[in-house]
């Protein structure tokens, strides 16, 4: 079992942030490929085509809401780490301990 220390939370928080951007960068790609092929108007027709559309917007706010769920967690961890250095810090000083 890994011990939690800041610079565990905080590197959590970077490695989600890394795979949000990765996975938004998919997602957007993905996206353009389909709405390339619902603009030209040669893929699908009629109801197919509003079909198309609609799963467009679902992907538009699947990415959306991955981004917005991994920035909370990521920026969540970070501060985490951060909160918990400035907490150990400040224990070791009371005690005398020079942190710097």
């Amino acid at each position: 079992m890994t011990e939690v220390t800041p610079a565990v939370l905080t590197a959590k928080g970077l490695e989600i942030d890394n795979h949000s951007s990765n996975m938004l960068g998919f997602i957007r790609s993905l996206k353009s490929t389909v709405d390339e092929h619902i603009r030209s108007g040669r893929t699908w027709k009629g109801q197919a085509a509003v079909q198309a559309s609609l799963l467009s917007e679902k992907l538009e706010k699947a990415g959306h809401d991955i981004g917005e769920v991994t920035e909370w967690y990521a920026n969540t961890l970070k501060a985490a780490g951060a909160s918990y250095t400035e907490s150990d810090d400040a224990l070791q000083r009371s005690f005398g301990v020079n942190v710097d």
